[in-house]
């Protein structure tokens, strides 16, 4: 009876939220948080626990460190021996990727769990790489320089064995894995097109996803779901200097538009289809973070911030981001309005 009557309750509360005016995004709250100590900070992921990949100054001067936000506090999660290290990539189970420099001054990829804190991904050449996405079981992807031609390549990292990532042209850029195996970054293919790719681990099956406006256009992979919906940006044409950020799915392209200006792109896509980046705002000029749901751009830059940018967001619909103010640059959190759907879950 008594959960009877909260769904009953719950029905109500869907009826006022339809009726309240505005869009639901709009109604959701925005949160600072804060530094290790320094004046900056930035977030570019959330898992599905709310615990968030990012980096922060600290009270040294000239040093910023991976950090792990988490019951409501970054946690700092030091360096491989240099004085700055970035985490851009966070698993639910707390697993966190980045890349730090070590006492050489070299930048490496990295992983840092709670058991082990942090280490250098092993198998992967040279002197730069750094790592940006880590999916539940482990697999990380990311980007390395290959000292053996001097080009940047994606890489799949698992279990210690390394996998280049290229369309076939030399360059490459591995960003962001699913918990399905596949893996969507760019590269520059075999005819020197720079386009946006999907791979498949299981199958070893490469796909260039060409452009927005065709084959001889360009695109850039930021992020994909489970399901295998990608996003990021493209332009129109060969000659075109307008980009929009995209949604693709199995062939095919949905260009998601502006807020103003000629600019967008989109970094983050969780399994409801909920989209976020930035684009270009205020006449086209300052850079504003947005969601993208149900065919609506909206803008999240609602504090008066110079700009903005939103990376990540989570099945609940939690985004991280950075913006800037006059005192600096710091990582931001925004919570929307806990929806209708989310509640009945909790119920069954």
């Amino acid at each position: 009876m008594r959960i009877a009557n909260l769904r009953y309750l719950v029905g109500l509360l869907a009826i006022v939220l339809c009726l309240s005016a505005g869009p639901a995004w709009a109604a959701g709250k925005m949160i600072d948080l804060g530094t290790l100590g320094g004046n900056s900070s930035s977030a570019y992921a959330i898992n599905n626990r709310g615990q968030i990949a990012g980096w922060s100054s600290t009270s040294v001067v000239g040093e910023s460190h991976a950090a792990l936000y988490t019951d409501g506090a970054w946690h700092d999660l030091s360096t491989l021996g240099g004085k700055i290290s970035n985490g851009y990539g966070v698993n639910d189970l707390g697993h966190v990727v980045g890349s730090s420099r070590d006492l050489a001054g070299h930048i490496h990829a990295f992983l840092w769990t709670p058991e082990g804190g942090m280490i250098q991904l092993s198998n992967i050449p040279g002197t730069f790489s750094t790592a940006l996405g880590i999916n539940n079981s482990g697999q990380i992807v990311g980007e390395y320089k290959d000292d053996t031609d001097n080009k940047t390549k994606g890489f799949l990292w698992s279990g210690g064995v390394m996998t280049p990532l290229t369309l076939g042209g030399g360059y490459g850029f591995a960003h962001a894995i699913n918990d399905n195996g596949q893996v969507t970054g760019y590269g520059t293919n075999s005819d020197g097109f720079d386009h946006a790719f999907l791979y498949d681990i299981n199958s070893k099956d490469m796909a260039d996803l060409g452009a927005m406006g065709g084959y001889y256009s360009y695109s850039v992979a930021w992020g994909l779901n489970d399901l295998g919906h990608v996003v990021g940006r493209s332009n129109f044409s060969a000659n075109s200097d307008d980009q929009h950020a995209f949604r693709y799915v199995a062939g095919a392209w949905t260009d998601l538009g502006v807020l103003s200006g000629s600019r967008s792109e989109a970094f983050g896509i969780n399994n409801r289809g909920q989209i976020v980046g930035e684009s270009y705002a205020v006449s086209g000029t300052r850079i504003h973070a947005f969601v993208y749901a149900d065919g609506v751009m909206t803008d999240l830059n609602t504090l008066g911030w110079t700009e903005s940018s939103a990376r990540g967001i989570n099945e609940r619909g939690q985004i991280v981001g950075y913006f800037t103010d006059a005192s600096g640059t710091r990582a931001f959190l925004y919570n929307p309005v806990v929806s209708v759907p989310s509640l009945l879950l909790l119920l069954e």
